[in-house]
């Protein structure tokens, strides 16, 4: 708030009230007395408009919504550094291979006792099987095939550890529609082979 450079800030009552420290009284000039009052009025007229002003300001800052903290972000979550997650057990699909009576059912029932409880042998041998005894009919070769295939293909779509297909699989071609399905439900193939004289 400014002030006048040729006269110093004065209430009314200080330019009524005589100076002299012995209160004696003392002439003042009507116009000089006119001047200061009008002064004092001017410089109060400025301070309400000052105050006027200002009471606005905060109306109008509190009339605006303050702006929304920024969201605190979420911690990480705790992870364990001691040991790494554990991996899902891996499917295996096992072809054997090897002619008949060359160890391949053995070896089929070792695999087997190694998936703890979630494995399969499946053999289109299986499809000859009446009332417990093996009847063999070479007409109906491609129908026990077909047949194994299909319980092979249900085995690995319900995701089943481990899946032994004991057939003999001399032939590459006799071995693809299990490949084919076992890709197909991301298993690991692997083909395997008795250990015994046959192979030599």
């Amino acid at each position: 708030m400014s002030q006048s450079k040729d006269q110093p800030a004065v209430n009314e009552k200080d330019s009524l009230e005589p100076s002299d420290p012995d209160n004696e009284e003392t002439q003042v000039d009507d116009e000089a007395e006119t001047q200061l009052l009008e002064e004092v009025h001017n410089l109060s007229l400025e301070s309400k408009e000052e105050q006027q002003a200002e009471q606005k300001a905060e109306e109008s800052s509190s009339s605006v919504a303050p702006p929304a903290a920024a969201p605190t972000p979420a911690a990480p979550a705790a992870t364990s550094s001691s040991a790494p997650p554990a991996e899902p057990p891996k499917k295996t699909l096992v072809i054997l291979r090897g002619v008949a009576g060359s160890g391949k059912s053995t070896l089929s029932k070792t695999l087997l006792e190694k998936a703890n409880g979630d494995g399969v042998v499946m053999s289109s041998d299986d499809y000859f099987m009446r009332n417990g005894r093996y009847q063999f009919d070479p007409r109906q070769l491609e129908s026990a095939h077909n047949w194994n295939q299909q319980r092979v293909f249900e085995a690995l779509k319900r995701g089943t550890a481990l899946v032994i297909v004991d057939n003999t699989h001399t032939q590459k071609w006799e071995a693809r529609p299990y490949v084919r399905d076992g890709l197909k439900f991301a298993y690991q193939i692997r083909f395997v082979e008795p250990d015994t004289p046959w192979k030599r």
